[in-house]
């Protein structure tokens, strides 16, 4: 049983009915930092984090463990270098004959890879690889949300469908890879001009949207003419030593103006996108949903 104790993988902690630490074993050392006789005697609590979302968990653990005399789940621990680790956990409660409380037995496992890999599979779902902008899957979460919002406060939420103009011939003079890096400048330009409340998203290839939220009539007008303006400002490709000119087409519809779904503003806005194009590009372009209606008719 010794043997067992000592060289389990999990961390094992021992305490008493009041939570005091009476035995820790090799792994527990191993994953939080702490030695035996650095625990042994203070609060089984020795290893958490003050404050955050871990205090309802906590709460529920106590309840849990005076309810059923178990409880299992995740939370953050502290290792003894200050560094924050996930950690699965499980605790029972244990009595004697008579119901008394005699001791706690906690047995918990370092998932922190495990959950570090789970963020990166979310962030691929949710984010472009190249710009890290939100992708199509969290743009349309985004977007959704901002029609509710406008439905609740009255307020305009804008999209911006973005194509930019002569990307191709700069990949196909530099590469795909310079093109990339052209890309990454598009996206920072357009993060820094826009609020934290918007969103800018790429759709793919040379494709960007902008959900501009809380907007009044005419507050669209400098926000688009100003994304105009910086993205046209030279992009230096110092591999080459020489600097690239874009201009960018936006399409732009205006929600509840244009009173459709989260995809049809999106085509809405693609449409009123290559208008634009087509009037000479370096500009924007407004969707106008009586046209629209106009024409279907």
């Amino acid at each position: 049983l010794a043997s067992v104790f000592r060289y389990a993988q999990e961390g094992i902690m021992i305490t008493d009915a009041d939570g005091l630490i009476l035995e820790v074993n090799r792994a527990y050392h191993d994953i939080t930092g702490y030695s035996r006789s650095a625990v042994v005697g203070q609060p089984s609590d020795l290893l958490h984090v003050d404050g955050g979302a871990d205090v309802e968990i906590r709460g529920s653990m106590r309840k849990a463990l005076s309810d059923h005399g178990h409880w299992s789940g995740e939370i953050v621990n502290r290792r003894a270098t200050g560094e924050l680790f996930h950690e699965h956990l499980s605790l029972t409660m244990v009595q004697d004959n008579n119901g008394k409380v005699l001791h706690y037995i906690g047995i918990f496992t370092d998932i922190s890879q495990v959950k570090a890999q789970q963020e990166k599979l979310e962030r691929l779902a949710r984010y472009d690889m190249l710009t890290s902008l939100p992708n199509r899957t969290l743009l349309a979460d985004r977007l959704n949300t901002a029609i509710s919002l406008s439905r609740r406060t009255g307020d305009k939420t804008g999209v911006a469908l973005i194509d930019l103009d002569g990307f191709k011939a700069i990949n196909d003079a530099y590469g795909h890879e310079t093109g990339d890096l052209v890309l990454k400048e598009v996206a920072l330009r357009l993060t820094r001009h826009i609020r934290d409340t918007d969103t800018a998203a790429r759709l793919g290839g040379d494709e960007f949207v902008l959900v501009l939220t809380g907007l009044q009539a005419g507050n669209e007008v400098p926000v688009l003419d100003k994304i105009l303006t910086v993205l046209a400002e030279p992009y230096v490709l110092e591999r080459f030593g020489v600097a690239a000119n874009l201009s960018a087409s936006i399409g732009l519809t205006m929600y509840p103006d244009d009173t459709a779904d989260a995809d049809a503003l999106l085509r809405h806005a693609d449409q009123a996108m290559y208008a634009a194009k087509q009037q000479g590009r370096n500009r924007w372009h407004a969707f106008d949903p009586d046209v629209d209606r106009h024409v279907r008719r």
